[in-house]
């Protein structure tokens, strides 16, 4: 495999989706207007990242960049990198069995594949690549259905499951409602229930409260601090404007703090581990990385953004993940 740059994959990946029409795709990259109602979700979720600065601290006697260590231990397993692709799905029109390019792609970089909504069989080849897999569930009405998803899952031997709670009441894309009717809220008792029937870890996905976290915190293993990429609130938060309360309230658990929504670059993964996340989902990278050149094109963003946190850690100090601290950043 030949790597290529960050801007030299984006840019054949953005060339691929503006071929194929696919221009919600891209504006939700860019962070340009759109998702939900007025759109302004998927441009805050860029803007963001532009108030918070970042701390030099270059006298702390690091050597060179191969002293700068970026793995981190989640579900039991040690990856290379804390960062991991979205809860992904669809993307056949990107490449023939998408899921499993994007499953061996998080194999062969040391870290975890994450899928959304897809059949049992696309679930299958993921675990099949002997990559550590995650999956994530809608909210669907029926209990049942999620309870015997879920439970395919832990059977055929993914690492974790959970569900995405944001997806209560659908998402939305302009005034177009997504799986309306097919989804609805669920009470804690329920959520609760559905987690003892799994004997691996369980996921709650899409908290953006600090409420939400500390009611997750008394069932789940993890959370996923989520806008779901501006796809289901206008004028939702940023994930990193909660992450400091959210970490605050749950202190003194076990629970694993996950971020999503927006990330694209080396130094806006190291502002939310600043913050006190201890991994990063990265959905539209993954996807513009398959388009760009398939397997190939998420590893080699995924590398170059692993990369760019590497050299920015060293800039700030930071020898290793747990090194890194909020006293590096300045917020606006």
């Amino acid at each position: 495999m030949v790597e290529n740059s960050y801007t030299e994959v984006v840019q054949k990946g953005l060339e691929k989706l503006r071929s194929l029409g696919g221009v919600d795709r891209i504006k939700r990259f860019l962070g340009e207007i759109g998702g939900a109602e007025s759109g302004y979700t998927w441009f805050y979720n860029r803007e963001f990242f532009k108030k918070i600065r970042l701390k030099m601290k270059l006298l702390e006697d690091i050597s060179d960049l191969s002293e700068i260590d970026t793995r981190i231990t989640l579900f039991g397993q040690r990856l290379e990198m804390p960062i991991m692709s979205g809860a992904m799905s669809g993307m056949g029109d990107l490449a023939p069995k998408p899921l499993k390019l994007v499953a061996e792609a998080m194999k062969e970089i040391g870290s975890i594949a994450w899928m959304g909504a897809g059949s049992k069989d696309q679930l299958l080849e993921m675990v099949n690549t002997g990559a550590n897999v995650v999956k994530i569930t809608k909210p669907y009405k029926e209990n049942e259905k999620i309870i015997e998803e879920l439970s395919f899952a832990e059977k055929i031997g993914v690492i974790a499951v959970g569900i995405d709670i944001d997806y209560f009441y659908g998402g939305k894309l302009g005034d177009r409602l997504i799986l309306g009717g097919v989804t609805g809220p669920k009470k804690i008792s329920e959520l609760s229930e559905i987690a003892s029937t799994l004997n691996i870890p369980f996921v709650v996905k899409g908290i953006l409260s600090e409420s939400d976290a500390k009611k997750a915190s008394n069932f789940a293993d993890a959370i996923v601090v989520s806008n779901h990429g501006g796809t289901v609130l206008d004028y939702a938060a940023h994930p990193l404007e909660v992450l400091p309360e959210i970490v605050k309230e749950i202190e003194g658990t076990d629970i694993a703090i996950l971020v999503d929504s927006g990330f694209r670059r080396g130094t806006d993964v190291l502002k939310g581990l600043a913050l006190g996340a201890k991994g990063v989902l990265m959905g539209s990278t993954t996807l513009v990385g398959l388009a760009a050149d398939g397997k190939n094109g998420i590893i080699s963003l995924f590398l170059a953004i692993n990369d760019e946190l590497k050299r920015t850690m060293a800039i700030c100090g930071c020898k290793d993940i747990n090194s890194i601290s909020k006293d590096i950043l300045i917020l606006a």
